[in-house]
């Protein structure tokens, strides 16, 4: 995958990503899927970028009780679970995505 600082990085295929952001942040899948978090109005978009790949879908939203300072992103060949703040807000889709592109601040 690339990174939003345009160097390459290898992750697999089934991948387990946690972090802290502590502020907006933003994660683009392969295939056409975006993870977006606004930390103005505690609110974060799983959205569906590739009409090909949505099979009709195009985005979920949730506002979180309380700002995103914990994040987990668990995927493999065929789904993706978002855990927000350790579980209190979950996302999650049916999707033949590759990983996230992981911006340089991000933990694998």
């Amino acid at each position: 995958v690339t990174a939003t600082d345009g160097v390459e990085q290898a992750v697999d295929a089934c991948f387990d990503l946690v972090a802290a952001p502590g502020r907006d942040f933003s994660l683009g899948f392969d295939g056409g899927l975006t993870l977006a978090y606004s930390d103005a109005d505690r609110t974060c978009c799983l959205t569906f970028t590739d009409a090909a790949m949505s099979g009709g879908r195009t985005s979920r939203c949730v506002v979180l009780d309380a700002p995103c300072r914990r994040l987990r992103v668990v995927g493999d060949a065929s789904s993706l679970e978002i855990f927000l703040n350790d579980g209190a807000a979950v996302l999650s889709t049916r999707s033949h995505c590759g990983p996230p592109t992981l911006p340089p601040q991000s933990t694998r």
